[in-house]
């Protein structure tokens, strides 16, 4: 038969009776060791018989060598010898005051006394020179163990599985204060080389310049980049007066040279209320990450790149780098700006604003024009807001807003030629420049893109036929003073006239759009 011990919740074994036997003679086994066959079911060892064969004990004594009753007193010195002699002295006790069981070990009598096998009416006595009767309390075993120590009893050869001990409590308050020391000290250089260490354009560029666009149009050009796979944000100046059709985007820095480009762009959304847009452009390349819960940093280093010169005489200067500081946070026309000393140009507009890791914390909005290194940007807090304003609209409401932002362009377009052609008309003298000009930009090239816009049926029908009857008037209008201001047709373009002025006020009241907003943009294109 094979048996297993449990101490203190320790499992050993198994063994046989003959190390048992063993153990029990060492000591290290008493009658209240729990012993187990299966390990499920357990019994105290002294119901086996090899171990404790039934005795029969001594005759307990009633008194102490000095005669005197000890059933409450701790045991006396006879003056030559310990009353209490230690190990191995052999020990008897009795549960109920008459049976006896025995003999025992010091250690096992402490063991039971401590487990509750023997409680205060419990007896125990040594049989020598001298006989006892003392009560089995706490205070007796104290005693035993305090005078008369006993190695404890050592398992650990036969141990079924080694366990990791756990650290002495007393040595984990040191071990923690250490680890403690070693956290704050490396979290304190981290955090001083974080704010300390000058940023590394070099490192900072070749991680985002790839995924920064050239966004190009056929008046001017801008930059973007990508926020979203397949998305990248840009300032909605950029393509407000484009049509959309007509942009092509270049990715200049892209590693290789089939993920540069050109492609078709699609308008995703134009924020109403601020200068942002959103582009569909299927190019697969990394995306630039934003700032979580950014706070303004004054003196913040920085680095803007995009793409200036795209209407000087130079040509673009693709992904110019420019290095600076954030100055200060402000509001213009009651919209948050972060200001920026930092060298900002045409073309730069809708380029990210970056951190020293690579992170975007706003996109270039306005420079300055009368003081040099003065310019702006749009918080990344601000285009999250009006990314998730894109995110909320339904599809019905993104196609309406779409269209809606193409028709307005195309009165706008509309206007500017009726308006140069007006001005031939008055004076009647033909400039071939400007003839050459509206050719290029209205006629041969915007004609489809018009006709795209009135065939959209996302779009009013009121609409959609005004802009065909403008469109088609002032093709006649162009007819008229390219072909020389023929008197025959002088009264017929005075009729054309009225009725284009009339279609203009018509669009501008059902698109939304002032007639300032009209006279500011045919300024700013004649004066380009």
């Amino acid at each position: 038969m094979q048996y297993y011990i449990r101490i203190r919740g320790k499992v050993f074994g198994p063994f046989d009776e003959d190390q048992l036997k063993t153990m029990k003679t060492k000591g290290k086994l008493s009658r209240t060791s729990e012993i187990s066959e299966n390990k499920v079911d357990w019994f105290p060892a002294e119901n086996l018989e090899f171990l404790f064969p039934p005795a029969t004990a001594p005759a307990p004594s009633q008194t102490t060598t000095s005669g005197t009753s000890a059933s409450n007193s701790l045991p006396v010195n006879s003056g030559t010898t310990n009353a209490v002699p230690s190990e191995p002295a052999i020990w008897f006790y009795s549960v109920n005051g008459t049976e006896g069981y025995g003999p025992v070990t010091q250690t096992a009598i402490v063991q039971m006394i401590q487990t509750g096998t023997l409680r205060s009416e419990s007896l125990v006595w040594q049989q020598g020179k001298e006989v006892l009767k003392i009560q089995a309390s706490q205070t007796f075993a104290r005693y035993l163990v305090k005078n008369f120590p006993t190695p404890n009893s050592d398992f650990s050869e036969y141990e079924e599985t080694p366990k990791t001990k756990f650290l002495q409590p007393r040595l984990l308050l040191p071990i923690i204060t250490i680890i403690l020391i070693i956290l704050i000290t490396g979290t304190g250089f981290y955090l001083y080389n974080k704010i300390t260490k000058k940023m590394d354009v070099e490192k900072v560029v070749a991680k985002v310049e790839s995924s920064i666009a050239a966004i190009k149009g056929n008046i001017g050009s801008g930059t973007g980049f990508l926020i979203q796979p397949n998305i990248i944000v840009t300032n909605k100046h950029v393509i407000e007066n484009e049509f959309i059709d007509l942009v092509t985007v270049t990715f200049p820095s892209a590693k290789s040279t089939t993920d540069v480009g050109p492609y078709s762009a699609k308008l995703l959304y134009a924020d109403p209320d601020l200068d942002i847009a959103f582009l569909e452009v299927r190019a697969k390349l990394p995306i630039l990450s934003f700032v979580k819960n950014y706070q303004f940093r004054r003196g913040q280093d920085i680095v803007a790149i995009g793409n200036p010169g795209g209407a000087s005489d130079t040509g673009t200067i693709e992904n110019a780098v420019s290095r600076g500081v954030l100055s200060a946070q402000v509001r213009i026309e009651n919209i948050p700006y972060y200001q920026m000393s930092i060298a900002i140009n045409p073309g730069n507009s809708g380029g990210p604003v970056i951190n020293s890791s690579g992170q975007v914390i706003g996109m270039v909005t306005l420079k300055s024009w009368r003081e040099e290194g003065h310019a702006f940007c749009i918080p990344c807090e601000e285009i999250l807001t009006s990314l998730t304003r894109m995110t909320n609209l339904t599809d019905k409401e993104k196609k309406e807003h779409v269209v809606m932002f193409q028709a307005k362009n195309a009165v706008q377009w509309l206007a500017l030629t009726h308006n140069i052609l007006q001005a031939c008309i008055k004076n009647n003298s033909r400039n071939d420049t400007v003839l050459a000009v509206i050719e290029f930009l209205f006629v041969s090239k915007n004609d489809k893109i018009l006709s795209k816009v009135t065939s959209d049926k996302n779009l009013d029908n009121v609409i959609r036929e005004n802009v065909a009857d403008c469109y088609a008037a002032c093709i006649e209008e162009y007819k008229y003073v390219r072909n020389g201001f023929p008197s025959a047709d002088k009264h017929k373009i005075n009729e054309l006239k009225g009725k284009i002025d009339q279609l203009q006020t018509s669009l501008l009241l059902k698109l939304g759009v002032s007639e300032s907003e009209i006279n500011q943009f045919i300024d700013e294109k004649l004066n380009q």
